[in-house]
């Protein structure tokens, strides 16, 4: 029931944010497979280009991206006269540890998670931020 109340938002809801191709495979396909629309960025400047475009329900953030970190790109998103931000953003990182997390909630993401992630909490996570996006 879910899938089908997700499909009536834009066409764009979620931007992915990961430069490891394995990873982003996986986080996509898992994301689709959902009911989810997903658009991938493997660098920084990928993901201001497609936030500039389209506006998102949700962005799951990498921290480390070969161009930029994700943090900065969370800043410069929430600094931004973009469409995108007051999007969530979801940190997806393999960085643990109370500092980095401080540093994503500090820049402005809404939510901090350690890689490897499950299938089942990514789409909880989906669901969480893009019910509310549709119901609130």
């Amino acid at each position: 029931m879910l899938q089908s109340k997700c499909l009536t938002l834009s066409k764009h809801q979620i931007l992915l944010v990961e430069d490891d191709p394995v990873i982003q495979l996986a986080h996509e396909d898992i994301l689709q497979h959902a009911g989810f629309h997903v658009d991938v960025a493997a660098t920084g400047e990928e993901a201001l280009t497609l936030c500039h475009k389209h506006k998102y329900q949700l962005i799951f953030m990498d921290i480390n991206l070969p161009d930029m970190s994700g943090l900065d790109i969370t800043t410069r998103i929430r600094q931004s006269n973009l469409q995108n931000k007051n999007v969530p953003i979801v940190a997806l990182t393999s960085l643990s540890g109370q500092k980095i997390k401080k540093q994503c909630l500090t820049s402005g993401m809404n939510e901090y998670n350690h890689k490897p992630i499950s299938q089942k909490m990514l789409v909880l996570l989906a669901e969480k931020y893009l019910t509310s996006a549709v119901f609130h």
